[in-house]
């Protein structure tokens, strides 16, 4: 192997190469992690080449399927160079034959030091919270199409489990996707209150939007969302969008947007000129979330304290199983309307905020 270029490549180690994904959502991403493997090991030959990757969504029998049939697919001499190891918090679930046990150790240093630098583990999640999201993302999607929601530009499906197609939900269901127990979402459906339509065995629902319920929320939204602020101090950020084509390049499977941008996507009447921030959210059930994203849309980026320049990235954190995350035709992840909605009040827009909550809840329960 001479000169690596490791513009290609996250990881050197001795003479092998590695790529290090985290959070994997869609199928067609982890394909395109392993042929971009496929090509750095070609273009730089090295000794071997690993992929690993640490709490994907995609279950562990469609990725070990994804990988032996690209295997199959390579040619030999690239083939007998890759192996591919799976981590789920913190432990190794699954590893390519082959892989010689003092190599195996090397990887888990590694992977050890890189997410103790850049893994940020989460405040208890506020159940109350993402029952009242899950919940009103249903209703809006089973109720009357809200205007620019569902659109040829934001297709109709998830990147993960497809949102329920039947308005009432069960308990069981709903602790299911918010991950809570059963008493959980009970003291959950207590804080919405009235608002909640219960249906015998069918289950439970909204029959109006729970406006105390989603006040409550508001003022709690920092520490419910554990929103991190982040600032540039030189005295010239970026541009939002400067920060979204850089994070494009990442191709995080785990990061949406939202706020004004993903508002004005969903809803492009929106009364407001440019974004003053780019908000974004990040999916993260396990309570950790990778956040090495930050020094790549931006070096200079610090964690905002008082008293500095308004924050140009905010990022939110969704706790809930499924991410119920949107995707483009050209691949770009956006955050459900109800992310948006609260990017939108916690960033003091109150006027666009109502305007949005007009927009997407369904028509004369507003």
């Amino acid at each position: 192997m001479d000169e690596l270029r490791k513009e290609d490549i996250d990881w050197i180690l001795e003479n092998s190469i590695i790529e290090m994904k985290t959070g994997l959502v869609a199928i067609r991403d982890l394909r395109d992690r392993i042929f971009k493997l496929a090509y750095s090991t070609l273009r730089n030959d090295p000794e071997n080449a690993y992929l690993i990757l640490c709490n994907s969504h995609i279950r562990l029998k469609r990725i070990t399927g994804e990988w032996e049939k690209a295997i199959d697919i390579l040619k030999t001499y690239l083939a007998n160079r890759m192996f591919l190891v799976v981590y789920e918090n913190s432990r190794i679930i699954w590893n390519s034959k082959g892989i010689q046990p003092e190599k195996l150790e090397q990887l888990a240093v590694m992977y050890c030091k890189e997410t103790r630098t850049t893994l940020e583990t989460l405040k208890k999640t506020d159940f109350n919270a993402e029952v009242l999201k899950t919940l009103l993302n249903v209703w809006i999607v089973n109720e009357e199409n809200p205007s620019g929601w569902i659109s040829e530009d934001c297709l109709p499906f998830t990147v993960d489990d497809e949102l329920p197609d039947q308005r009432l939900l069960t308990i069981t269901k709903l602790g299911e996707m918010a991950g809570c127990t059963y008493r959980t979402v009970d003291k959950a459906l207590e804080f919405i209150g009235t608002a909640v339509e219960r249906s015998g065995n069918k289950g439970f629902g909204l029959k109006y939007f729970p406006r105390y319920a989603w006040e409550q929320m508001v003022v709690l939204s920092s520490k419910s969302r554990s929103t991190m602020k982040f600032t540039d101090r030189s005295g010239r950020p970026r541009s939002p969008d400067s920060l979204l084509k850089r994070l494009g390049r990442l191709k995080r499977s785990d990061i949406a947007i939202g706020g004004v941008t993903g508002a004005s996507r969903i809803f492009p009447e929106l009364d407001i000129t440019g974004s003053p921030r780019l908000d974004l959210t990040i999916h993260c059930p396990d309570g950790e979330a990778d956040m090495g994203f930050i020094k790549h849309l931006d070096p200079a980026l610090r964690p905002w304290h008082r008293n500095d320049p308004p924050p140009s990235l905010v990022v939110h954190f969704l706790r809930r199983k499924p991410s119920f995350f949107r995707i483009n035709k050209e691949g770009i992840l956006w955050a459900d309307p109800i992310e948006c909605l609260l990017d939108l009040q916690e960033a003091k827009l109150d006027r666009q905020a109502l305007q949005f909550r007009q927009a997407v809840l369904p028509k004369g329960v507003n």
